[in-house]
């Protein structure tokens, strides 16, 4: 019998610039979760994971509220954690997430006495998952992120981040964001704004409203494009993440041409999660590129996904796993599909780690380099504070390895 060994367990409320709406809901913070498991030679294996229920299943939200879904997360992370520091060591981290899932899985159903959406528990499962990367690469002396990368997943990942551009930073334009903000986004010469439809600008869940809200928003930053181009800027596409708000493909169509209308519709680089995830309404006959997120968590999500129509799936190693983006990416790969890296809200240290999947992936239709999304620098009120927890790179010197970075970044946070 394996001796139950001793797991670190913390949870950090890290506090908002301001209300982050998202699906219906206000969020004034985001709960960082620190796993340590001990490595069986002294050391520690550390991972982080930011949690976001809201994303993960809005039900659980809806029954147990803000505070006491991110409880439940936590609750989840933390039984994970212990499971996982009983397990063999010399296991993968797709054999520990394999062993992982079925008994998470059924606690979270135990929790809330229904049903829960499988992305609610992968974003629990993201501190083990990292910490078992940097396990496996520690064990088979693995400095560079490019050898963690399975041998199958590797054709799919074909872009060395060493000849290609850098990877760009996507923002979020919220439906709060203003004019001066957005100028000020624009200026930095991004190739890409995600802007946030589905909004609810009455409170009351009205599709009518949100048609027009969501229609006009888009249209105004379109202009601002345009106005930007005039002066300089070349090139920028707008990304819409509906967050499965439109309940069908008629209202979205709506939305497109209505975009159109306006001569705007040129910008849209892709539509994101449009409807709901049990919706399998065909949408390859839509004008723009359709996206997968909260719908596409596995390998089977994906391939459903690509038999509807939907081009492109949103890998999340921040909330979905690096194990699983690697499957997901495969699987898109094998059906032909883009892959971009989102984002969830994600802090410096699981920023590093996007960053070094979306620089291997082939850049979306339309666009010349890679992009991730990263809006943590415009919703942490403590962003400076935490990107300082990160080595940074000296003059003359290698950057800092990236397996070696929750060690520096996770011991002693939240002191």
């Amino acid at each position: 019998m394996v001796a139950r060994v001793m797991v670190t367990f913390q949870v950090v409320r890290e506090p908002l610039i301001g209300p982050f709406a998202f699906k219906a809901h206000e969020i004034n913070e985001l709960w960082q979760v620190i796993v340590g498991l001990p490595d069986g030679a002294g050391g520690i294996d550390w991972g982080l994971g930011a949690q976001s229920p809201v994303w993960g299943d809005p039900m659980v939200v809806d029954l147990a509220g803000i505070d006491g879904a991110n409880m439940m997360m936590a609750a989840i992370t933390g039984h994970a954690a212990r499971v996982a520091a009983d397990l063999p060591e010399d296991l993968d981290p797709v054999e520990v997430q394999a062993r992982l899932m079925p008994e998470v899985l059924l606690l979270a159903r135990e929790m809330t006495n229904e049903s829960i959406a499988e992305s609610f528990v992968m974003n629990a499962l993201v501190p083990i998952d990292q910490a078992m990367w940097q396990r496996w690469a520690r064990r088979h002396e693995i400095r560079d992120f490019a050898d963690l990368i399975p041998p199958s997943v590797r054709p799919y990942l074909p872009v060395d981040p060493a000849n290609a551009p850098p990877a760009a930073e996507i923002p979020l334009v919220s439906p709060t964001t203003g004019a001066e903000e957005i100028g000020e986004l624009l200026a930095r010469g991004l190739p890409l704004l995600k802007i946030r439809i589905g909004a609810d600008p009455n409170r009351d869940k009205d599709p009518s409203a949100m048609l027009d809200f969501d229609a006009n928003r888009v249209i105004e930053v379109a202009a601002m494009v345009d106005r930007a181009e005039q002066a300089g800027a070349t090139g920028v596409r707008l990304y819409l993440d509906a967050n499965g708000r439109y309940p069908d493909k008629a209202t979205l169509l709506t939305l497109l041409d209505r975009i159109d209308d306006a001569g705007a519709l040129h910008r849209i680089a892709l539509v994101e999660e449009p409807l709901p995830v049990a919706n399998d309404e065909h949408l390859g006959d839509l004008p723009v590129p359709i996206g997968a997120d909260e719908s596409a968590f596995d390998t089977a999500s994906v391939e459903r996904r690509a038999a509807t129509g939907y081009s492109v799936i949103a890998v999340k190693p921040s909330a979905k796993t690096l194990t699983r983006s690697f499957a997901m990416i495969e699987a898109a790969g094998r059906a032909g599909m883009n892959c971009l890296v989102a984002d969830l809200t994600a802090p410096p240290l699981l920023v590093a780690w996007n960053r070094e999947v979306a620089s291997r992936l082939t850049p979306l239709p339309g666009l010349e380099r890679a992009t991730f999304e990263s809006n943590g620098p415009q919703n942490y009120l403590h962003w400076a504070d935490l990107s300082a927890r990160l080595p940074q790179q000296q003059p003359g010197e290698p950057a800092p390895n990236l397996i070696d970075l929750a060690g520096h970044y996770l011991p002693g946070y939240g002191e």
